[in-house]
């Protein structure tokens, strides 16, 4: 690595993570590209999770305190930087020795790339590995909107939020991404990722290169217990609405949509039936409409798996 070679920020932003925080960055103070600063922006933890910091003595580590508002807004926080290139990384997940290297080999020789992620690993809370994403991801290069939002119906979303690096000199020569947390709450980071495709590509490299820990804390476990409809689709519902995109939407975008949305009915109605909040559940269960979803037959996993919790639940009511 030369002395030309650019400096790289990771912000971190994190909250009660006292378990984890030293795991973490000391996978990324072991990274092999070594000009990187570390800026820790820290949610009002109430536990021990900024002594535990503290107990690592680096110089590339700072800290940020930041108790104004909580949650997604301390993550659209981290995305501030006036550096040329900004990772946000997570602070309870574990990082592969040279993610930064390859991520920022990447956007060094595409320079109209706004972003790169990569494929992860998950973990649970003793690491062990319960799982991989992006399996059949067979597409790796977004140019636009469409393209993204199209693997996205097929595969749920495709871009591993703790593993994201931008290229922010594309941010100063481009009109500003905004974050609509009011909005999209838990998923704004999705409709921010699809609004900086108006700005460069999004790459997402072919390599397991993080650990991400799934654990009942978190803001995404919130989203997949609630009783209401998803973010997520709320937000996939509103790009659908476009021009631009509807226009281009086929047959199976289409069908893969639907599947999308019943899908988040049958979250729905689980989490119901976990409450045993059996009047509601029975009225849910009703606006099901099986037969419509049986025309919507598609050769998938995803398919399946809806299709038999919706039998499943129908039969439990009878």
């Amino acid at each position: 690595m030369s002395k030309n070679s650019p400096l790289v920020c990771i912000n971190i932003p994190t909250f009660n993570n006292e378990k984890t925080i030293k795991q973490t960055l000391y996978s990324i103070l072991n990274q092999t590209y070594k000009k990187i600063k570390i800026n820790i922006i820290d949610n009002g933890s109430t536990d021990n999770t900024l002594a535990k910091i503290k107990e690592i003595k680096n110089k590339k580590i700072s800290i940020t305190i930041n108790k104004n508002k909580k949650g997604m807004y301390n993550l659209a926080k981290a995305y501030e930087s006036k550096h040329n290139y900004l990772c946000v990384y997570h602070s309870d997940d574990i990082y592969n020795k040279t993610i930064v290297q390859d991520q920022i080999k990447y956007l060094e020789k595409n320079k109209n790339t706004v972003l790169v992620s990569t494929k992860a690993k998950i973990i649970d809370e003793v690491d062990n590995v319960i799982g991989k994403t992006n399996k059949n991801l067979k597409k790796f290069l977004f140019v636009n909107q469409y393209e993204l939002l199209k693997i996205i119906l097929k595969e749920y979303n495709i871009i591993n939020c703790p593993s994201v690096m931008v290229n922010n000199k594309l941010f100063k020569s481009k009109k500003k991404v905004k974050w609509n947390i009011k909005k999209y709450s838990n998923s704004a980071d999705l409709d921010f990722y699809l609004q900086l495709l108006k700005i460069g590509k999004i790459k997402i490299l072919d390599k397991y290169l993080c650990s991400i820990r799934v654990t009942k804390n978190q803001i995404t476990n919130t989203e997949r217990v609630k009783t209401s409809k998803s973010d997520f689709l709320i937000v996939i519902e509103d790009y659908l609405k476009k021009k631009e995109i509807k226009s281009r939407l086929d047959i199976k975008d289409k069908k893969n949509f639907e599947i999308l949305k019943y899908r988040d009915q049958i979250r729905i109605i689980n989490n119901h039936y976990k409450k045993k909040q059996l009047d509601i559940l029975r009225i849910k269960i009703k606006k099901i409409k099986f037969l419509k979803f049986i025309k919507l037959f598609s050769i998938s996993k995803r398919y399946f798996y809806t299709l038999f919790f919706i039998f499943y639940f129908k039969m439990k009511l009878i």
